[in-house]
């Protein structure tokens, strides 16, 4: 058979030049599919950042969107409710300019392959609603004052949620708070304090000048007398209210549901804890009131004030110190530890002492001097200070002192001091207490009752006066008149 050699050249050329083709049509499909770039996402993933985000008015929080794949660089689109256009960066400012339930803040992304994505977030104004901030007693407020635990302080507005006044210092927060509420109106209005630790490193003072006029109707409180604490650091007051005259003058207060306190470790005469001077109808009320460098409360030229259902403890001077004042009412309070009396009356008329616990003080549980007045001290429960349980001096005339539970005074110098003294005090009434030391212990009280100095015409009568170091009831001194003294067995001329 004769092979035809031009073809079979022919043939073999066509088979290595398919081969060769196909080898180059591969080896470029390869390279191609190499170089391509990675998958890329169909939806971009975006996430704003912070969340949870609660904002009062004027209060500004930074948002930042992120976005976790696509090709750089991005475009950003930030809108509010859907339709109010923000800004292009990637972060942006935001804060509500009126008391507002929230909104809803979104962002739109773009890469540079056009690809998309977003996300969105809630932020909500915590106490918008009706556009009036309420306290914990459902009442709206002037104020509130937040503490952040970090030594950072600020006063939201009741009206709106502004914040209008922020810092350092809780005093200057404070006081601007209280200017504010006294240029607008003659009416006060509330100043909360929500739960927290507030230091003052100065006092809030206030002071009303010569025709100033009167101003009226504040209350300042907290959210528990354990749960909110003002504290003094350094010797000085928390607050101050300093009317002129009566006339000019600070009238309707009320604190409550606070703590009270500094970081005292002696006594710095003056620094009281909370003083009133010049103020009427002040009320102060489940408030624990501790360990404030003089007096827990100091109250001078007042009348129709109430102190009720507090603890007042451990604090340098007196427990309460009324000066020149007239219908008081100090009632169901625990007063104890005071490193001088546990309330210190001088010269007052109307003044009304009942239903307290008083123990453990540095002198008497309760002191009258220089002219008080027409006063009731009435079923108390007075015991183991350091002087007398009461102590009538100087002039303190027409007073009732009634049912009272008296025992174990002069606890600190015993057989020196008295269950009740009176001296230099006429036209008492004592009736229905009971004076006595603990059955089993030493006696510490010298007499049940002691009357000496010029004191007449006092009437002692239905008193209990037994354990007493030295005997029951005792009257010496310079009286010009006969008095008329019970001793449950025979009257004493």
């Amino acid at each position: 058979m004769k092979i035809n050699l031009k073809l079979v050249v022919c043939l073999l050329t066509v088979l290595v030049f398919s081969v060769g083709l196909n080898y180059v049509l591969v080896s470029n499909l390869e390279r191609q599919i190499m170089s391509q770039p990675p998958s890329q996402p169909s939806f971009l993933n975006v996430k704003i950042t912070p969340r949870d985000v609660k904002l009062h008015v004027n209060e500004t929080q930074v948002f930042t969107a992120t976005v976790n794949d696509g090709t750089a660089p991005y475009s950003y689109t930030w809108k509010r409710d859907m339709n109010i256009t923000l800004g292009y960066e990637q972060n942006i400012s935001f804060s509500f300019s009126v008391a507002t339930p929230y909104a809803m803040l979104s962002v739109d992304v773009v890469d540079s392959r056009n690809r998309v994505g977003y996300d969105f977030v809630k932020v909500e104004d915590p106490y918008s609603s009706s556009n009036v901030y309420l306290n914990t007693f459902g009442m709206p407020y002037r104020y509130l004052i937040e503490a952040d635990g970090l030594g950072w302080y600020r006063a939201i507005n009741g009206s709106n949620g502004a914040i209008d006044y922020s810092g350092t210092s809780v005093a200057t927060v404070t006081k601007s708070s209280l200017d504010a509420m006294i240029a607008s109106s003659t009416y006060f209005g509330t100043l909360h304090f929500a739960k927290g630790a507030y230091l003052f490193t100065t006092e809030v003072l206030m002071e009303r000048t010569l025709s100033a006029g009167l101003k009226e109707g504040l209350i300042v409180e907290g959210e528990g007398r354990y749960a909110t604490v003002l504290a003094a650091i350094g010797a000085h007051s928390v607050f101050k209210f300093h009317g002129y005259s009566r006339d000019d003058r600070f009238e309707s207060f009320t604190f409550r549901s606070l703590e009270i306190t500094s970081d005292a470790t002696t006594r710095s005469a003056g620094d009281h804890g909370l003083v009133f001077i010049n103020a009427t109808f002040v009320n102060i009320y489940d408030c624990f009131i501790v360990g404030c460098y003089d007096s827990g409360i100091y109250m001078e030229g007042l009348e129709g004030n109430f102190i009720h259902e507090c603890g007042i403890y451990g604090n340098k001077g007196n427990g309460v110190e009324i000066v020149n004042a007239c219908d008081t009412f100090i009632t169901s309070n625990s007063i104890d530890f005071n490193e001088l009396n546990g309330i210190s009356v001088i010269y007052a008329v109307t003044m009304s002492i009942e239903h307290n616990l008083i123990s453990y003080s540095g002198q008497c549980g309760i002191f009258l001097y220089w002219g008080t007045k027409d006063s009731t001290v009435g079923d108390n429960k007075i015991a183991v200070n350091g002087r007398d349980g009461i102590f009538l001096a100087a002039d303190c005339d027409n007073d009732t002192i009634s049912d009272n539970v008296i025992y174990e005074n002069s606890v600190t110098t015993t057989n020196t001091y008295n269950g009740i003294r009176i001296t230099d005090s006429s036209n008492n009434v004592l009736i229905g207490n009971r004076i006595f030391d603990e059955t089993g212990v030493a006696p510490c009280q010298k007499w049940g009752i002691l009357e000496d100095g010029t004191s007449d015409y006092n009437t002692i009568i239905g008193c209990n006066t037994r354990g007493g170091s030295t005997g029951g009831i005792f009257k010496t001194g310079t009286n010009t008149h006969v008095n008329l003294c019970w001793n449950n067995t025979v009257w004493i001329p």
